[in-house]
C-alpha cells in the first residue's frame, strides 16, 4: 500500500505510487509462492484431518466388534422366543439350541396381614418374620395405626415389610403390612403379646406369600420368585401369569443380528477407501488431467493398501465362505444369505472369522489405529509434518513482510526525494529564465 508521506509525481508527472506498487509487486513474488505453499499445505491438512478421523471412527467401531463376547455377549448367546406371554426367557452363550416345554402352575405371591383392633398406648408390637427373628415397636400415649406404619416403614430394608394405613371410614382405617419380596419366606406375623396376626391367617384378612411352581420339561421347578436363573444352563425364565396351556421356549442363534454387525463393518471400511479414492483421484478433461489434494500422498495409499489387505486372514485363506469378499473395485462387498449358511453350519468358525484376536474385525481395528492413532498414528504424524511445514512458512512469510514493508519505504524515499530535485531543478530553470530574460529586456534599452 502507498505511503500517504510519498509525494506522487507532484513535479515529474510520473504515477509515482503505482510505479512503487508495481515493483513492490515483483518484490513480493517469492512471498506469494510462500502464501501459495501455505494454501495448498492447509488444504493437504484438511483432507488428511478427514481421513484419520474417519479411520479413528472405523477403529472404534471394528474393536467393539473385536472384542464382542463370545460367550455370553451378543456374539455367544442364543435368541430365547416364548409362544406365550406368561413366560420369558433370556439365553447366554452357555445355553445350547433347543427348545423348552415350559407350564407356570403357581407364580410368586407377596404376603399381607392386616390389624383392626384397636392399640394399646405404651404396649411394644413385635414382627416376627418367616426365619424366626423379630422386630419390637413401641407405641406411645396416644397410638395411632399411622405412628405404627412409620416406625414398620423405617425398619423396612431389615425386615422387608412395608405398612400403609387405609381408610376405610372407620375412625383411624386400618392398618395393612406387606412384603416386598414374594415367596413363603416373605410371610410374617405381628403380635402385642396376647393376639397374634399372622399373613397366613386367612380368617383376618391375611394373604400368604407363596413360592413360585414352574414345571419345565415335565420336572418341578420352585422359586421365592417368579425369575429362574439358570433353570437349564444359561437359560433364565420368568413367569407372568399362571398358564392353562404349555409354552414353548425356543432358543436359536441369530444370524441377522450378527449379519448386521458383519454388514455395519463392511460398510464402514468402504466409506473409508470411497473417502481416499476421492481425495487422490485424478481426473481426466479435454483440457487435460487435473490432481486431487492428497493425490500421490503415500500415508493414504499406505491406509488404503492395508484396508484391502486386512480381508485376508493372517494364516491364509479368505473370507468368501463366510460372505465376505473384494470386488474388482476394490471395496468389500457382502453377502448376507452365504453369511447365515455358514453360521448355521459352524456358528464357530464363523464368529471366529470376525471376532475375537484373529477376525476381520482385529486387522481392520490394527489397520486404522495404525494410521490414526492420536500419538503415533502416520497419517496423524503427517498431519503435524504438514503442521509444521505451515508454521515455518508463515514464519518466512512474516519475515517478507518486514522485508517489503522496509523496500517499501526505501521506494519511497527515492521517489520523493527524485519529485524534490525535479522541483529544485524547475525553480533554478525558471529564475534563469527569469535573470535571462531581464538581462534582455535591459540589453534592448
Amino acid at each position: 500500500m502507498a505511503s500517504t508521506s510519498s509525494i506522487s509525481g507532484l513535479v515529474s508527472g510520473l504515477d509515482t505510487a503505482s510505479l512503487i506498487d508495481q515493483l513492490m509487486s515483483l518484490e513480493a513474488r517469492q512471498q506469494t509462492k510462500l502464501k501459495y505453499q501455505v494454501t495448498t499445505e492447509t488444504s493437504k491438512v484438511t483432507a488428511l484431518q478427514q481421513v484419520n478421523s474417519a479411520l479413528a471412527t472405523l477403529a472404534e467401531k471394528a474393536a467393539a466388534l473385536a472384542t464382542a463376547s463370545t460367550s455370553g455377549g451378543t456374539w455367544g448367546s442364543l435368541t430365547a422366543t416364548s409362544s406365550s406371554t406368561a413366560v420369558t426367557a433370556t439365553a447366554t452363550g452357555s445355553a445350547l439350541p433347543g427348545s423348552l416345554t415350559v407350564s407356570v402352575d403357581t407364580l410368586a405371591t407377596t404376603s399381607r396381614a392386616t390389624v383392626t383392633s384397636a392399640l394399646t398406648a405404651g404396649s411394644t408390637y413385635s414382627l416376627t418374620l418367616a426365619d424366626g427373628s423379630s422386630v419390637s415397636y413401641t407405641t406411645d400415649a396416644d397410638p395411632s395405626y399411622a405412628e405404627l406404619a412409620a416406625q414398620i416403614n423405617a425398619s423396612s430394608s431389615t425386615t422387608g415389610l412395608q405398612a400403609v394405613v387405609i381408610n376405610d371410614g372407620s375412625a383411624g382405617g386400618v392398618l395393612q403390612i406387606r412384603s416386598t419380596a414374594t415367596g413363603d419366606a416373605s410371610n410374617f406375623s405381628i403380635s402385642d403379646g396376647t393376639h397374634t396376626i399372622s399373613s397366613r391367617d386367612t380368617a383376618t384378612g391375611g394373604v400368604a406369600g407363596v413360592d413360585g411352581r414352574i414345571t419345565v420339561n415335565g420336572v418341578t421347578v420352585t422359586g421365592s420368585s417368579n425369575t429362574y436363573a439358570n433353570v437349564v444352563d444359561g437359560v433364565t425364565l420368568t413367569a407372568t401369569a399362571e398358564t392353562t396351556t404349555d409354552a414353548t421356549v425356543t432358543l436359536a442363534r441369530d444370524a441377522s443380528s450378527r449379519s448386521d454387525a458383519i454388514k455395519d463393518l463392511v460398510d464402514s471400511v468402504n466409506n473409508v477407501l470411497t473417502l481416499i479414492g476421492t481425495k487422490t483421484a485424478v481426473s481426466s478433461s479435454s483440457s487435460g488431467t487435473s490432481a486431487s489434494t492428497l493425490t500421490g500422498d503415500s500415508t493414504v495409499r499406505q491406509a488404503s493398501y492395508a484396508l484391502v489387505s486386512a480381508i485376508w486372514p493372517d494364516g491364509g485363506g479368505s473370507l468368501s465362505q463366510y460372505g465376505v469378499e473384494l470386488d474388482r473395485y476394490g471395496k468389500y462387498t457382502f453377502d448376507a444369505d452365504k453369511f447365515a449358511e455358514a453360521y448355521a453350519a459352524d456358528p464357530d468358525a464363523t464368529t471366529a472369522a470376525f471376532v475375537g484376536t484373529d477376525g476381520l474385525a482385529a486387522r481392520v481395528q490394527g489397520v486404522a489405529e495404525a494410521a490414526s492413532d492420536k500419538y503415533d498414528g502416520y497419517i496423524t504424524n503427517s498431519v503435524n509434518g504438514h503442521n509444521s511445514t505451515i508454521e515455518r512458512l508463515n514464519d518466512r512469510i512474516a519475515e517478507w513482510d518486514d522485508r517489503l514493508a522496509l523496500r517499501r519505504t526505501t521506494l519511497e524515499k527515492q521517489y520523493t526525494a527524485l519529485e524534490t530535485l525535479l522541483s529544485n531543478l524547475n525553480a533554478q530553470s525558471s529564475w534563469l529564465t527569469s535573470t535571462i530574460s531581464s538581462m534582455t529586456s535591459s540589453s534592448s534599452e
